[in-house]
């Protein structure tokens, strides 16, 4: 009996994760979406800036010189807390040039409604609006932050689930306030530079 040997088999591309073409593929993509974003005016929130003087000044510094003034009740703390994370990062400023102050407002409401009239998930709706003063006019920011959680039977379990969600939506105000606050300063600059 003689052995039938097979056809070699076909040669097999490299289409990997890794592969060469893929890698030029990608790196093209990414230069394609920077040029044209670049083109659309964007910029991001960090980056310095000249001043009108000639210095060079980023949003972070302008961030790093709020006072955030205590927010009542301890839903207000928590976003005080987040807050003084994200602006002042280094500890509070010795001599601030801006204050915030914050107020916080939080409704819950029930989604699911079971046979027996009991709610099976709730709703968490956060607001926050926040006032800085010490750059001209007082400037007002709003940010709103929606979270959900399941009610269960136990009062002690549903009462955790939603303070989670209340902190949940907590963390995303103080985030949309930071990014609000450095769009104002990004933009006041322009307009000293500009």
């Amino acid at each position: 009996m003689t052995a039938v040997k097979s056809p070699r088999p076909a040669k097999r591309l490299d289409r990997g994760p890794t592969s060469p073409a893929r890698r030029r593929l990608v790196l093209l993509g990414a230069a394609a979406s920077l040029a044209a974003l670049s083109a659309c005016g964007f910029q991001p929130a960090y980056t310095p800036q000249r001043t009108a003087a000639g210095g060079v000044m980023t949003p972070m510094a302008d961030l790093q010189a709020i006072e955030v003034v205590p927010i009542a009740e301890r839903r207000g703390q928590i976003l005080h807390n987040l807050l003084l994370d994200r602006l002042n990062p280094r500890g509070r400023p010795q001599q601030p040039l801006y204050r915030l102050t914050t107020g916080v407002a939080v409704s819950v409401q029930g989604l699911g409604v079971l046979a027996d009239a009991t709610s099976s998930r709730s709703r968490v709706v956060v607001t926050a609006t926040s006032t800085l003063s010490g750059a001209g006019d007082p400037q007002v920011f709003e940010a709103r932050a929606v979270s959900s959680f399941n009610t269960t039977e136990s009062d002690y379990a549903t009462l955790v689930a939603e303070d989670e969600a209340i902190e949940r939506a907590l963390r995303t105000i103080a985030d949309q306030l930071m990014l609000e606050i450095a769009a104002f300063f990004r933009k006041a600059r322009a307009r000293q530079t500009g």
